[in-house]
């Protein structure tokens, strides 16, 4: 992959993240209402078609970063597919970002040692 080995010469660590949403099934009434609001950005693609994208998409995140020997955080693991934690099919409720943001933040920590504190801890809203 030329981006992998361009930034590598440039000494540039790469991290690849897979792709976080909110659907898990069986599917829910709310997410079936969901599936069909993200459909209207891919009008020939079918619900299951998205699904099968995404999961297609997350394999191939995965394996160029075993391939290529980046760094992988798997987001999709990180942040549950609930309503918590999506405000809609794939955007982050407050919840979710800091899960995906921990996720993240853990492995840079890792790859650079710790060169920022973070304290930041997501607590419910009231």
């Amino acid at each position: 992959m030329l981006v992998v080995e361009e930034a590598r010469s440039r000494g540039i660590e790469i991290l690849l993240a897979t792709h976080a949403h909110r659907f898990a099934k069986p599917l829910s009434p709310r997410d079936e209402e969901m599936l069909v609001a993200w459909r209207k950005f891919y009008p020939l693609a079918g619900g299951d078609c998205l699904i099968k994208m995404e999961t297609e998409a997350n394999a191939i995140i995965c394996r160029t970063a075993k391939d290529q020997g980046a760094y992988l955080v798997d987001v999709a693991a990180a942040v549950a597919p609930c309503a918590e934690n999506f405000s809609d099919f794939v955007h982050f409720t407050e919840r979710g970002a800091h899960l995906a943001a921990e996720a993240l933040a853990k492995k840079v920590l890792v790859i650079d040692g710790p060169v920022a504190q973070y304290s930041y801890r997501w607590q419910q809203p009231q």
